[in-house]
């Protein structure tokens, strides 16, 4: 028998290699093969301030993590935005510790940044993931993302080119203390041929705007009630015209293009943080919309509001993960799947059964995390992909990977994250086999037909298996993998028009993967054809500039300029929408060029250098400029209001740390003082409720703070030295000063100076307390490895030749997934231990004299890996690599 299967596995098993531990994965993965060796990657963002990306079979990909230095909350999206033929990385951080604005970060497939990036983009909060798309068909990628009010007071909607320079039109400001959480779509939702910006809002408003940032006729729509949900948008009318579907605090709405109701919504519901996800799952032929609710249901409505049968479906918490649809277990359906705050990550069949082998049980904690589905290691066979309270899990399903059984495959529905349904082609499966089934005699054989047909499908790789079973008894089963690989056709983009000495320049570009032959560019002035130019074939990619033998004398106030290419043959385009580009000139205006464009000039002492600045008028009306030498004026620094704080009769002896403590939303300060007090105060200088605490010894360690008992809470975390020949401790507060239970602990000789560090090093997904202490009557110093409820990590304490006094440093040294512990002692040496205490393979390293300098951990010279820095009382400074070289 010949099957197009794949093996059947009720126990959902997790897929080689995996999961990962990331630290807290609120982010959404995203697929793409961005090292262009063939196979996909996984990348996704992390609170442990990180983004990491991760070959098929679980390791790291080169130049990876990247680090955001706070917490990378949004989603990865993944493009090519300079043109260059590899898939960039664009990706969120939010703000932490005072400081605020996160930052949109570009990376190259290689971790490299790309050049004009990051952008701190006002307060952005990194909650809104970046969507990508041309929207102002240049032929290039732009990139569109909101921002939240903290701090400034306005929220914004920003678009940059990928260069970072900002989009024509953009920011566009839609209110004062106005947050955005929700994540732009982008689709021709008014059939204009251009793209719009969709996008919700805090102020219970959902905006669109054009290309350019104007308002788009009937918006914004006020639904009363937050929005942190993003939106979706698709025909699920079959009216020919996309809609607008989101969610609120109250109720999923739907809009047509124009603002008014689709009928039969809104739909009432608890809270929605969930994105709507649109596809046909019950295979009707038209589109259903399923979301998650803050009421832990997962509903599913037909496009008229009527619910699915069997629909909405129960899970064990709130759902705050936005559901992918695909068929992942081979049955021909769609399946809908989608994480819940019980840490489990669930699968139905359309009719609102689970499906077998689900739900998973992910992490302990929540998963807010959007599941992605791919052929990630590309055996036929379709993955889930989700991130969750403490790791990154796949799960290797029974499905064939079949991209037109995939309805809506991750976070937004892509990995430019457009959040815009396009229906599936028409036409079959791409590959059949007659016969299906047969019997053979000894010694003869037969030929099966094995026919692949492209009709109806869309450019892309495609992947399954030919499983062939028999009644041989050494091999029953026999898999034959397939790959069918569908290129994508010549298509042509005019990508940008100027006008130099009254000459007309374009370019012209082939972005599709086969060599596009001879075309045509035609002028069109006004709606007036004027010339037409021949263009030479261009192969995949290739780009040139050329020119109309036309000489532009403006008539009018303005003309508007359209250029469009076009085959000399009756050649079918890949995509034919993007062949025009249109300018508006105006006729008198001024036209400013300027050569250099920036100065990079070394002297020598006492030297004089002129140099020629050439400002060009080209164009048809007087330039009048000027020009200044600016910096900035801010010379006399004025002190934050409330501030200084004196400590009376005291001295502070500890470094402040900063963070919300109180959960307020303002951040506090914290700090230890010699006469063992530790301060906490608000950002205007009043005192935090419960605070100061005492400790009864002189305070050098710094507070460390986190969450550490999983409440939701910061907790502060300090160690005081010994008093009078009584010996220190290490103390851990709630928020409000109580002591969390289980603390403080006695740690044999600790004097205070090591300053604890928080970190997650045996992979329970909680934080673990570390820290060195003194010998003070002994020959030995210590390292202790703490719980959070204060018993001691297994394989913890570490002894050293001496006392420490250095400050531990967390992070995963080697590369093997797990936190290592570093930190230097007066012995003269540097230790490096697993999470489990065992020392790490080429450590300790030995310096000239004693450590008392605290280590830090980074990758300095751009090889994926980190490297330890400390000081030595050597007078040196030293670097190792991660076995100790």
């Amino acid at each position: 028998n010949v099957l197009l299967t794949t093996r059947a596995d009720i126990d959902i098993p997790d897929q080689q290699g995996w999961p990962r531990y990331a630290g807290v994965v609120d982010s959404s993965p995203a697929l793409g093969d961005i090292d262009g060796d063939g196979d996909i990657e996984i990348v996704v963002g992390s609170r442990d301030e990180k983004v990491y990306a991760w070959h098929h079979d679980g390791s790291t990909v080169k130049g990876w993590p990247r680090s955001t230095w706070t917490e990378a909350i949004s989603s990865p999206a993944l493009g090519d935005i300079d043109g260059d033929g590899d898939l960039e990385i664009v990706v969120g951080s939010s703000w932490k510790d005072g400081k605020i604005g996160g930052k949109l970060y570009v990376w190259h497939h290689n971790g490299s940044i790309v050049e004009g990036w990051p952008k701190k983009a006002g307060s952005y909060d990194g909650f809104s993931t970046p969507a990508l798309g041309d929207i102002d068909r240049d032929g290039d990628l732009e990139i569109v993302v909101g921002e939240n009010s903290i701090g400034s007071g306005i929220s914004r909607i920003y678009a940059w080119h990928h260069d970072g320079s900002i989009v024509e039109g953009w920011p566009v400001i839609i209110g004062d203390y106005v947050n955005v959480y929700s994540s732009p779509a982008l689709g021709d939702i008014d059939g204009d041929g251009d793209i719009e910006i969709v996008v919700g809002s805090l102020d219970g408003n959902v905006y669109v705007w054009h290309h350019n940032g104007s308002n788009v006729t009937g918006w914004p729509k006020k639904t009363g009630c937050r929005i942190k949900s993003s939106p979706a948008l698709g025909d699920i009318d079959g009216d020919g015209d996309i809609e607008v579907v989101i969610g609120s605090d109250c109720k999923i709405y739907a809009w047509h293009h124009d603002g008014s109701n689709v009928t039969g919504w809104p739909k009432k519901t608890k809270w929605v943080e969930s994105s709507p996800a649109l596809g046909d799952i019950d295979g009707d032929g038209d589109i259903e919309i399923v979301v998650g609710s803050g009421d832990d249901k997962v509903y599913a409505w037909h496009h008229n509001g009527s619910n699915v049968t069997g629909w909405p479906v129960k899970t064990g918490d709130y759902v705050e993960s936005s559901p992918a649809l695909g068929d992942i277990d081979g049955d021909g359906d769609v399946e809908v799947i989608v994480g819940s705050g019980d840490g489990k990550v669930y699968a139905w069949h359309h009719d609102g059964s689970l499906v077998e082998g689900w739900p998973k049980e992910a992490t302990y904690r929540w998963v807010k995390s959007s599941p992605a589905l791919g052929d990630i290691d590309g055996d036929g066979d379709i993955e889930v992909v989700v991130g969750s309270y403490s790791k990154v899990c796949a799960w290797d399903c029974s499905g064939i990977y079949n991209p037109n059984n995939i309805e809506w495959g991750t976070f937004h529905h892509d990995v430019m994250r457009t959040g815009l349904y396009e229906p599936k082609p028409s036409g079959g499966f791409w590959l059949s086999v007659y016969p299906t089934s047969g019997t053979l005699e000894p010694g003869n054989q037969t030929n099966i037909t094995v026919t692949f047909n492209t009709t109806g499908i869309p450019p892309g790789k495609y992947h399954v298996n030919i499983t062939i079973t028999s009644n041989d008894p050494d091999k029953s089963v026999l898999g034959i993998p397939v790959q069918l690989t569908v290129p994508q056709p010549p298509d042509l983009n005019i990508t940008d028009i100027w006008i130099d000495n009254n000459t007309i320049y374009y370019k012209i570009k082939n972005t599709g993967d086969e060599k596009a032959g001879a075309s045509n560019a035609s002028l069109t002035i006004d709606g007036v054809f004027k010339v037409s130019d021949y263009v030479v074939p261009l192969e995949p990619g290739e780009e040139k500039i050329e020119s109309f033998n036309y000489t532009w004398n403006c008539t009018d106030e303005n003309d508007v300029i359209k250029v469009c290419a076009d085959y000399e043959d009756d050649v079918e385009e890949y995509n034919e929408t993007n062949n025009c580009l249109t300018e508006t000139r105006l006729c008198e205006a001024p036209a400013i060029w300027v050569s250099p464009v920036s100065f990079d000039v070394g002297l020598q002492p006492e030297d004089v250098l002129n140099y020629a600045l050439t400002i060009d008028n080209k164009g048809n009306d007087i330039l009048d400029f000027n020009i200044l030498l600016t910096t900035r004026a801010d010379i006399d620094i004025p002190h934050q209001q409330g501030w200084p704080r004196r400590i009376w009769d005291d001295k502070v002896t500890s470094s402040p740390a900063l963070g919300d403590i109180d959960g307020d939303g303002d951040i506090e300060v914290v700090v230890g003082s010699y006469k063992g007090k530790v301060y906490a105060w608000h950002h205007n200088g009043s005192t935090v409720k419960g605070w100061p605490r005492y400790t009864g010894g002189e305070i050098h360690s710094s507070p460390a703070l986190g969450d550490i008992d999983g409440d939701g809470d910061i907790e502060v975390v300090v160690g005081s030295s010994w008093d009078g020949g009584k010996r220190g401790k290490i103390y851990v507060w709630h928020h409000n000063g109580s002591i969390v239970k289980g603390w403080p602990k006695k740690a044999g000789s600790y004097d205070g100076f090591s300053t604890p560090a928080l970190g997650d090093i045996d992979g329970d997904g909680d934080l673990e307390i570390v820290v060195g202490l003194y010998h003070i009557s002994s020959e030995q110093g210590k390292v202790y490895a703490w719980h959070h409820d204060g018993s001691t990590v297994k394989g913890w304490p570490k002894y050293t030749g001496d006392g420490v006094s250095s400050s531990p440093a967390l992070g995963d040294i080697d590369g093997d997934g797990d936190m290592e512990v570093v930190v230097g002692s007066y012995d003269n040496k540097v230790y490096a231990w697993h999470h489990d205490g065992s020392t790490v393979k080429g450590w300790p390293r030995t310096t000239g004299d004693g450590v008392v300098s605290s280590p830090v951990l980074g990758d300095i010279d751009g090889d994926g890996d980190l490297e330890i820095v400390v000081g030595s009382w050597d007078d040196k400074v030293y670097a190792w690599h991660h076995d100790g070289s």
